[in-house]
């Protein structure tokens, strides 16, 4: 949810560009690409419970770092009831794009805008990247090392249990959004748009610290009732692979780059920046544009 929050709410600060949510999926996507290597070998030499344990306790103190300077945004914002946008696409649609109307109306300004407020979004924007490796460490954790062992302890089929999990990513994937912009929505019409922003932050931060109590403890029953989540698999102990190092990466990167298919790969992957892609980007373009 924080991820598809997060593009929205910088929508809110930024009437006039898309800008600052282009370069929001670009910090992420490539601190994701440099770091999600080391990740997967970090899950391969680590603990299962510590795996998951760390990636749960990162992402929601990440999630509580980014909140905090979003809202410290909305507090260092020299004209906070300043709603007219200055987006002459916005000012010609229609008049829910007007109702809008972000609490920056100032956007891209820098000679009007104090650094701190840039600051403030610039931290929320990198502790949302580190948020989202920390949410890939658990992702990568549960549905490609944990849920081997537990096909085979319970002595069921693989394909059942990915199935499952599928169908639990998926259903997060359409309902959070939805929550949130259906609040969103409501909020609209009852609060300023300072106190919009603060209850959103509030609440999606909120939600996630509550469940990551709840996320630990059923964790660690799983873990305890499937005994063999405790050892690493035999084969990987006989064939350890050695620590990732740089001249590693390089190599990776040499592979990846002469592949037959690595234009198509990097072609996919710049869809990601634009909004052709169905992520909070594209949200926050139709919303740009009422």
């Amino acid at each position: 949810m924080w991820q598809f929050a997060v593009p929205l709410l910088l929508t809110r600060f930024f009437p006039t560009t898309l800008l600052p949510n282009v370069l929001f999926q670009l910090v992420v996507y490539i601190f994701l690409i440099v770091t999600m290597p080391h990740v997967g070998a970090f899950v391969d030499r680590t603990n299962r419970w510590h795996v998951l344990r760390t990636g749960i306790v990162g992402m929601t103190s990440m999630m509580v770092v980014s909140a905090t300077a979003l809202v410290a945004a909305t507090v260092l914002h020299p004209n906070p009831n300043d709603i007219a946008p200055s987006n002459p696409v916005a000012n010609t649609t229609t008049d829910a794009t007007v109702q809008f109307a972000p609490i920056f109306a100032s956007s891209l300004n820098f000679a009007g805008t104090p650094w701190p407020l840039y600051t403030a979004v610039a931290v929320a924007v990198v502790a949302s990247a580190v948020g989202q490796m920390f949410n890939d460490m658990q992702t990568l954790a549960l549905e490609k090392d944990w849920v081997i062992e537990l096909a085979t302890a319970t002595d069921t089929s693989l394909a059942s249990w990915n199935t499952a999990l599928l169908r639990i990513d998926m259903a997060t994937r359409i309902l959070s959004p939805m929550a949130f912009a259906f609040q969103m929505d409501v909020l609209q019409n009852v609060i300023s748009y300072t106190g919009q922003v603060f209850v959103l932050v509030a609440s999606v931060a909120g939600w996630n610290l509550l469940l990551a109590p709840l996320v630990l403890a059923t964790g660690h029953d799983l873990y305890d009732l499937c005994p063999s989540l405790g050892n690493k698999k035999t084969h990987r102990q006989r064939h350890a692979q050695p620590p990732q190092t740089r001249s590693s990466t390089t190599a990776m990167w040499k592979l990846y780059l002469h592949h037959p298919t690595a234009l198509v790969s990097l072609s996919f992957c710049l869809l990601y920046l634009t909004v052709l892609k169905e992520n909070a980007l594209s949200t926050a373009y139709l919303l740009w544009h009422g």
